[in-house]
């Protein structure tokens, strides 16, 4: 992962085009339902019933998502839902990742988006976590000209939100 990080800084070049994020996120559904399934968990996909087009970097944009709901997977517990509601108006698109997962402590927050960072809450079956995820996903978010921000509460869930200019 570090070689893989390594090697992105400053190599990637920005790759803008007109993207639906609706397709690009039932991409991502369709490529994480495995390990959703193994955990019997339920993905529920909520988005307008009309293109939701942004102007990004469909890879960059496809790692943010990715990494966002692989980790709501990884820590939520067997049998649990996890959202991803897709909304937008007239200046910015959001995705909300929300899970029933284990949650996160609130004095804990503040951390979630540095390098290695370790938190207290743990995946629920033994999954990896190498604390640069979210480190990653707030810089490609940032590149892109977005916000994350997560809201939280211990044993009740996460939601993460991903903001971006159209």
């Amino acid at each position: 992962i570090l070689d893989v990080e390594k090697a992105d800084i400053g190599t990637h070049h920005l790759q803008l085009e007109t993207i639906d994020a609706a397709i690009l996120l039932a991409a991502v559904v369709d490529n994480l339902s495995l390990a959703a399934t193994k955990k019997q968990q339920q993905i529920i996909f909520n988005h307008p019933n009309t293109a939701v087009n942004i102007l990004s970097d469909k890879q960059l944009l496809y790692r943010v998502f990715e990494n966002l709901l692989s980790n709501s997977i990884k820590y939520s517990e067997e049998g649990k839902r996890i959202w991803i509601n897709l909304t937008e108006d007239n200046e910015s698109v959001s995705v909300h990742f929300e899970d029933e997962g284990v949650g996160i402590p609130a004095d804990e927050i503040p951390y979630l988006f540095t390098k290695y960072s370790k938190i207290s809450s743990k995946p629920t079956a033994g999954e990896l976590s190498t604390g640069l995820g979210l480190s990653i996903v707030k810089r490609i978010a940032e590149e892109l000209n977005g916000k994350l921000s997560c809201t939280s509460q211990e044993g009740i869930g996460t939601t993460f939100t991903v903001q971006l200019p159209k």
